[in-house]
């Protein structure tokens, strides 16, 4: 990791670049409407009514199952079941920094 760290760009700017990434993967992946994640919060403040509650209730319960099923496919296999978070990530992460983003994650590749 360090070798690519101290690529075209120096240590800082592939420090920066790489730290960035990583928070707006975490953020961006916060907001799934997934109940131990923030992002259910957003269903609790939207599903108001009593036949809603019922889903809310199943988010709940099965939310963790589902969590971490999606975790162990995309570990485990070659399917991204993540893309829907990691593509708005690195999206971001190119409009913050530019090329830098890109360049240090195709040398880390």
């Amino acid at each position: 990791l360090l070798t690519v760290l101290e690529g075209d760009f120096g240590l800082l700017p592939a420090f920066l670049a790489i730290s960035t990434l990583i928070n707006l993967l975490l953020f961006f992946f916060n907001l799934l409407p997934i109940y131990p994640l923030d992002g259910s919060k957003i269903l609790d403040a939207v599903l108001v009514k009593p036949q809603q509650q019922m889903w809310l209730y199943k988010f709940r319960v099965y939310g963790p199952r589902i969590l971490l099923i999606l975790v162990l496919i995309s570990i485990l296999t070659n399917v991204n079941t993540f893309f829907f978070v990691s593509t708005p990530a690195q999206l971001a992460c190119y409009g913050l920094t530019g090329d830098v983003c890109f360049q240090v994650l195709a040398e880390a590749l």
